[in-house]
C-alpha cells in the first residue's frame, strides 16, 4: 500500500494544542511516504502552523463553527478534499468527534484510519456508526495515558515505530523577525524576560494568581513580562501584570501563533495556563511553569523536562472538566505559592525529568461541599518519569521533595493489541453522514479537549 499512495489527507480540526503535539507525526508519516503528497485539513486560524512545516504539501481552512450547522458549507469542504484525490486519509484524534470523522470518511480515500478512541466527544452508537466506514481502527490500550503516547500509538498502528514523539511548530524568517523587533523596540532583555499566558479556552482554567506568584519572583531576579495571547486574554493578562507590579510588555492580540512562538523561543522562563501556548514553549525549548487542573490531568502535560506543574490534588481528578462543583477548586484555589516555587525552582536549576508541584493537604481546608485533598497521581502519570515536591508553608514558603519515582524518561510503548480492519464498502451506499452530525446532535458534542 506504502508504493501506492500518493496523496494524504490528514485530519485534525482541533485546537492550536493539539496540532502542536499532532504536528510530532508528520516527521515520520513523510519519512514512511516520502512520494505522497499531504494535505492538512485544519481550523482557519492554524493553517500558518501548517504553511510552514516542511512535510505539508497543501492546508484546507474550515470554519469549524459554521461546518457545524452549514450542510452546503461542509459538502463544499468535502468537494474540495476530494478533488485532491487520497488513497489515505488519517485522523489521529483520540478524542474523536463527528464532524472530523465526517471528512474522514467522505473525503474518496479507498483507506481510512482512525482511532478507536474514547467517548470524551462523541457517543457510542455515533461512534460505533462511524467505525463502520473507517477500514483501520487502530487501538491505543490503557484509560490514563499522555496525548503523545496515544499519537505513538497511532504511529505504530501505521507500521511506523518511534522511541520518543515531541511537539513541534516552526516559524520563517519573518516571525523570527518580529520577535526580534518585539525585544530590541521594548528593551526586553531575553536573558531577563519572562511570558505569561495567563487566557484559557474555558473560564474553568482561568486562573487569577499569577501575578502575586510573578511579584517577589520578579522583584529578586529583577525580571521583565511579556504578556501573550488573543485580544480575549488581554484583561486577564494585564490583571495579573498589574499586579507583578515589574516592567511588562502585552502583547495580547497582537501576535500570530507562530510570531508567539518566535517570541516565546527568546524568553528565559514562561508560566501560564494548560493552553496551545504551553505546548509551544516545549516545541521551542522555553523551561515552562503551568498550572495544571484535574480535568485532563496527565493527558496533555506534564511530558517534557522543561515543564514544572503547579496542582492542587483533588479527589475529583479525572473529571474531563465536567466539574461537579461550583467552582473549578482544583484551578481557582491553587496557592499562588506553589507557583512561586515552581519558578524559583525552574529560574535557578533544570531536571531531567517533569516536575510536579504540589500543594500540601495543609494548605487545602475545603468548605461543605468542596472535593477533598487526594495525591492519587499513578492513577494519571507515570511516576518513574517525573518528580513530586511538596511545597510547604513554614516560614514562607519552604518546599520539600518528595522522590516517588526514579530518574527514568518517559518512552512510547507499542500497543499490544492488534489493529482491527472493517470490511469497508460503498461509503454513500451506507450510511448519510450528515443525519448523524445534525446541528442538534453536533451540538451536544462540542469539543471539550482543546488546549
Amino acid at each position: 500500500m506504502k508504493g501506492k499512495v500518493t496523496n494524504i489527507l490528514w485530519v485534525r480540526i482541533d485546537s492550536i494544542g493539539d496540532a502542536v503535539l499532532s504536528a510530532s507525526m508528520l516527521p515520520h508519516i513523510r519519512r514512511e511516504y516520502p512520494q505522497a503528497r499531504i494535505t492538512v485539513l485544519c481550523r482557519e486560524h492554524i493553517v500558518p502552523l501548517y504553511l510552514a512545516c516542511p512535510y505539508v504539501d497543501d492546508v484546507v481552512g474550515l470554519d469549524k463553527p459554521r461546518a457545524l450547522k452549514d450542510e452546503r458549507y461542509r459538502q463544499e469542504i468535502t468537494d474540495r478534499l476530494r478533488m485532491s484525490k487520497p488513497e489515505l486519509s488519517l485522523n489521529s484524534v483520540y478524542s474523536r468527534e463527528a464532524l472530523a470523522d465526517w471528512f474522514a470518511i467522505k473525503c474518496g480515500a479507498d483507506r481510512r484510519v482512525a482511532l478507536q478512541g474514547d467517548l470524551c466527544n462523541i457517543s457510542a452508537e455515533l461512534r460505533d456508526l462511524h467505525n463502520q466506514f473507517f477500514t483501520d481502527l487502530l487501538p491505543s490500550p490503557g484509560q490514563h495515558k499522555l496525548e503523545l503516547e496515544r499519537h505513538g500509538d497511532f504511529l505504530a498502528g501505521l507500521g511506523i515505530r518511534v522511541d520518543a514523539l515531541m511537539p513541534m511548530i516552526w516559524t520563517t524568517a519573518q516571525d523570527e523577525e518580529f520577535a526580534e523587533r518585539v525585544f530590541q523596540e521594548s528593551g526586553l532583555d531575553p536573558s531577563k524576560t519572562i511570558a505569561l499566558f495567563a487566557g484559557a479556552q474555558y473560564d474553568c482554567r482561568l486562573y487569577e494568581g499569577y501575578g502575586e506568584a510573578l511579584y517577589e519572583f520578579c522583584r529578586t531576579n529583577d525580571l521583565q513580562i511579556v504578556a501573550l495571547g488573543t485580544a480575549q486574554d488581554g484583561p486577564i493578562n494585564q490583571r495579573n501584570l498589574d499586579r507583578a507590579g515589574t516592567k511588562s510588555v502585552d502583547l495580547s492580540g497582537k501576535t500570530t501563533i507562530l510570531q508567539s512562538a518566535a517570541v516565546l523561543r527568546r524568553c528565559r522562563l514562561a508560566v501560564g495556563a494548560e493552553t496551545g501556548l504551553a505546548h509551544i514553549c516545549c516545541a521551542v525549548g522555553t523551561p515552562n511553569v503551568i498550572l495544571l487542573g484535574g480535568g485532563h490531568f496527565g493527558r496533555f502535560m506534564p511530558y517534557s523536562p522543561l515543564s514544572s506543574i503547579a496542582s492542587l490534588p483533588l479527589e475529583c481528578f479525572g473529571c474531563n472538566w465536567n466539574c461537579r462543583y461550583t467552582r473549578a477548586c482544583c484551578v481557582r484555589d491553587v496557592a499562588p505559592e506553589v507557583l512561586a516555587e515552581a519558578l524559583h525552582r525552574s529560574f535557578s536549576c533544570s531536571s531531567e525529568v517533569a516536575r510536579i508541584f504540589i500543594q500540601p493537604s495543609s494548605a487545602w481546608n475545603p468548605s461543605p461541599g468542596q472535593p477533598a485533598w487526594a495525591a492519587e497521581f499513578d492513577r494519571f502519570v507515570d511516576l518513574d518519569g517525573v518528580q513530586v515536591i511538596t511545597v510547604g508553608r513554614r516560614a514562607g514558603v519552604e518546599a520539600t521533595p518528595v522522590a516517588l519515582g526514579r530518574d527514568s524518561a518517559r518512552r512510547i510503548a507499542a500497543p499490544q493489541d492488534t489493529v482491527r480492519k472493517s470490511p469497508g464498502g460503498p461509503i454513500d451506499a451506507r450510511i448519510t453522514i450528515a443525519t448523524s452530525i445534525a446541528p442538534g446532535d453536533i451540538e451536544t458534542q462540542r469539543t471539550a479537549v482543546d488546549s
